[in-house]
């Protein structure tokens, strides 16, 4: 083996060798990474905390409703970003929950789907008449934002 050759095998590793590493670092920093235990209750505390803000806005604009445009853009604006708060949280959190902890996201994950279910009834009640049919959606809502508040405070 010449000198030649056995530099030109020293640089190929070293190109071959910083090229990996770089790779590793690229894959390291785009890839999505697992919480650890103690960081997913942080971001569920953080989240849920955000979600209830959210949510009492919404409660809030539901409940004052009086039929104008105004009222209605209001409360359809609410339910769209509670919507999307949701699938966010679905996207965002579910792929770094720790083996751990999935049955609680399962949990809660359902828990915000019956949340989702109240704010849809709420929708239908709003739009409707004052009468016996709108005061049963908004009872019916009720009952359902109930059941989603026990399953959030019941989680695994």
């Amino acid at each position: 083996m010449t000198s030649r050759t056995k530099w030109t095998i020293i640089i190929s590793a070293a190109v071959l060798i910083i090229a990996g590493a770089v790779a590793l670092f690229i894959y390291e920093h785009n890839s999505i990474k697992v919480f650890m235990r103690s960081e997913y209750v942080k971001e569920v505390v953080l989240q849920k905390t955000s979600f209830d803000g959210l949510m009492d806005q919404y409660l809030d604009q539901v409940r004052t409703y009086n039929g104008s445009s105004e009222s209605a853009a209001k409360v359809q604006g609410l339910a769209n970003r509670l919507y999307s708060f949701v699938a966010a949280l679905q996207s965002n959190l579910g792929p770094r929950v720790p083996a751990v902890s999935r049955d609680h996201y399962n949990a809660m994950i359902a828990a915000y789907q019956t949340y989702l279910d109240a704010v849809n009834l709420y929708q239908q009640a709003v739009s409707q008449n004052l009468g016996d049919q709108r005061t049963a959606l908004m009872n019916q809502a009720d009952a359902k934002m109930t059941d989603a508040q026990n399953a959030m405070n019941n989680l695994p």
